[in-house]
């Protein structure tokens, strides 16, 4: 009878739509504050948090849920879209929401919040975009036809079309010279030689971040994903998932071993474990030690550099954080009952949306 209840599993609700928000102020005690259902189920990298307000991308659409009270939040409305893809931006008020079907621009500060633009930018209507990034006013979008696009947010209502260059979909680090796009050869050719060749130290420096563009490439279980901040860029492979690669700018690349197998597995009362690895301190609880590594960090979904710190999830129900100065990373919360999708981070409060 199990087929049975897997079937009335799947029929009533399981792997549903959720927003959880975890408060990490206590890094020895991380705890849920709060848990609200979803109307669809999350799209990777889509969820943005602005002024008491969580956007979550989902199959269904836009979801905006009201979390002035962490402790009860509100699902206030869903706008049905279509096909949302890329990672959520604010700038100066204006949420930016790409799809296949062009990118999507509202003003937030309006009431109720309105539509700018619909199937844009303009000079390139219904931009068939995979995936979307921003540094300031400048943002940059790729396609399914091999081009990257940079498009100006100089009129945040109205992003324009500057410019569209013709490039390899296999590369995840660019950089724009001029209205050009072209592939940081050197980089991506050092990544390449380093996961072929683990024990070869990638001896690279990234001198000028300004100008650099991230491109993250694959689905599920291929994730190759950059990430970057003014002062560091790191880079998770999915051929390596053991290893993270941190290039602080002007440096010597700084490489963290995540692989459980070769650290000191200690008792913790309240972490059920900790391991060490050099001077790096990962956190995993007991349930994880029997896992095979490799796998389970092939589940990563987002990761993202905010400030000093690199937070990544895992669709294992992970939350990892880095404070990139002390080098020391730990597991904040796992919980193999989610499938993390995407998340944001405000002050001590961290939002992800997820499947349960």
């Amino acid at each position: 009878m199990a087929w049975v209840a897997l079937y009335a599993a799947i029929i009533f609700g399981a792997n549903s739509g959720v927003l959880i928000t975890i408060d990490i102020s206590d890094t020895d005690n991380p705890h849920i504050v709060s848990s609200v259902p979803l109307e669809g189920d999350p799209v990777t990298g889509c969820v943005v948090f602005h002024r008491g307000r969580v956007f979550v991308g989902t199959d269904r659409g836009l979801e905006v849920t009201d979390v002035g009270d962490p402790q009860a939040p509100k699902l206030v409305e869903q706008l049905p879209l279509e096909s949302i893809t890329g990672r959520f931006y604010v700038f100066k008020d204006y949420l930016y929401v790409p799809t296949t079907k062009g990118l999507f621009v509202m003003d937030l500060s309006s009431l109720p919040p309105m539509w700018t633009m619909r199937n844009g930018p303009d000079g390139y209507e219904n931009m068939p975009i995979l995936e979307f990034r921003m540094r300031g006013d400048i943002a940059w979008a790729s396609d399914r036809y091999r081009y990257i696009h940079l498009i100006s947010v100089a009129d945040p209502a109205h992003p324009e079309l500057i410019s569209s260059s013709t490039v390899s979909t296999y590369p995840t680090l660019y950089r724009a010279v001029g209205d050009k796009v072209k592939p940081l050869e050197e980089i991506n050719s050092a990544i390449e030689f380093a996961i072929w060749d683990p024990k070869k130290p990638l001896d690279v420096e990234l001198m000028d971040m300004e100008d650099v563009i991230t491109l993250s490439r694959g689905g599920p279980g291929q994730r190759r994903m950059p990430s970057l901040s003014g002062e560091h860029l790191a880079y998770w492979d999915y051929r390596l998932p053991e290893t993270l690669w941190i290039f602080p700018k002007g440096d010597k690349v700084r490489r963290v071993d995540l692989t459980v197998a070769r650290m000191q597995y200690l008792d913790g009362e309240k972490t059920g474990g900790v391991y060490l690895l050099d001077r790096t301190i990962v956190l995993f609880s007991k349930w994880r030690w029997d896992l095979k590594e490799r796998e389970r960090l092939k589940s990563m979904a987002d990761l993202q550099v905010i400030g000093d710190r690199i937070y990544l999830i895992t669709e294992s129900g992970e939350l990892m954080v880095m404070d990139i100065p002390k080098g020391k990373m730990i597991c904040l919360f796992e919980d193999p009952e989610y499938k993390f999708k995407a998340f944001d981070v405000e002050g001590d409060m961290i939002y992800i949306a997820g499947l349960r």
